[in-house]
This record gives structure tokens, C-alpha cells and sequence, in this order.
């Protein structure tokens, strides 16, 4: 425990974080929700081993939730979209897509889709693509092996079985894991 809220108050301090938290409740306060997202980084990176840890609150219009989820808190939302503009150039560097925004918006793949939707996916005066980002959810059964009050996690029962031998037990539990499209 100390190891974890070590890492998480560096997490903290090295990104700012007093701001951002600052920035989501002015967004919980207007629109009623808000949104923080966790990214790690290598580059430019103080930490060379490590990586960087950011914290930064997005506004709530970035994010579309799945319209048949009830629950206000987005806990039993099947998936999460994040959408964001990108530069022409930064989806060359980042995601090494050579096409610019004018053929992007001629592909034969889009021919009858509304010129509505099209604005929406690809801005010409600012020469930017919007970047959909679909985060889902998906239920998987991992199994844990308790030996001498310690669990440890596996995928297989398997694995499990062998690491509980005839002193430990095994419980199957199922579990959300969440996976970006």
C-alpha cells in the first residue's frame, strides 16, 4: 500500500493534477458531468524507465456514452466514445496515415454518406480528421488461487489449480476488462 500511494501522490504532482481536478469540477458543475483521463507516456519523458504519468480532464462533449445505459454514474454503458480533432500532421506521425483531408473526404469507402456526417469526420479549413476513440467493455472469468490467505490472479483454471495445490483453493470470478477499438 505505501508503494501504491507513493506512485499515485507522483502521479499527482508531475502532472499537474490540482488543475486538472480544478478543470473537471468546473465541468461537473456546468454540464453535470465530467471527465478525467489517465495516459502514460514515454516521450519526452523525465523518467526514461518509467515513463510519464498525466492526468488530464477532457471536456464532457468529448465523450458519448452508450445511449441504452441507465445508470448516471456510466457503469453499465457497453462502450465510451472519445472523440478528438487531429491535425493532418499528427495523424501522419502518430498513426502513420498518409492520407491527406482532402482525399480522405473523396474515398469511395464514404460515397453516400451526408455531406453532414463528413463535417463531422473531417474539418478542410483546419486541414484536421476527427479521431473516434471506442472504448468497450468485456466480460472475462479470471480465476484466483488463495494459498495461506494470498490471492493471485490467472486467465486459465489451469494455472490456477496448479499454483493453489492441495493446500490453497481457487475461485472463478467474472470481470470486466476494458479494451480500446
Amino acid at each position: 500500500t505505501e508503494l501504491l500511494n507513493a506512485s499515485i501522490k507522483y502521479a499527482l504532482d508531475n502532472s499537474f493534477a490540482d488543475n486538472e481536478f480544478s478543470c473537471w469540477f468546473d465541468n461537473c458543475g456546468i454540464t453535470g458531468k465530467g471527465w478525467l483521463e489517465v495516459l502514460h507516456s514515454y516521450n519526452n519523458s523525465k523518467d526514461i524507465v518509467f515513463g510519464d504519468i498525466f492526468i488530464n480532464s477532457l471536456p464532457p462533449l468529448m465523450i458519448f456514452e452508450d445511449p441504452k445505459a441507465t445508470r448516471y454514474d456510466a457503469q453499465d454503458c457497453d462502450y465510451i466514445i472519445k472523440a478528438s480533432w487531429i491535425s493532418q500532421k499528427v495523424s501522419e506521425e502518430r498513426y502513420e496515415v498518409d492520407q491527406n483531408v482532402e482525399s480522405f473526404i473523396n474515398d469511395e469507402r464514404l460515397s453516400g454518406t451526408s455531406d453532414k456526417i463528413i463535417q463531422q469526420l473531417a474539418n478542410l479549413q483546419n486541414k484536421s480528421i476527427r479521431l473516434l476513440e471506442m472504448y468497450y467493455k468485456e466480460m472475462r472469468t479470471f480465476y484466483y488461487a488463495v494459498v495461506d490467505g494470498t490471492p493471485l490472479r490467472f486467465s486459465s483454471i489451469e494455472e490456477a489449480t496448479n499454483a493453489a495445490g492441495s493446500q490453497g483453493f481457487v475461485i472463478a470470478r467474472k470481470s470486466p476488462v476494458v479494451k480500446v477499438a
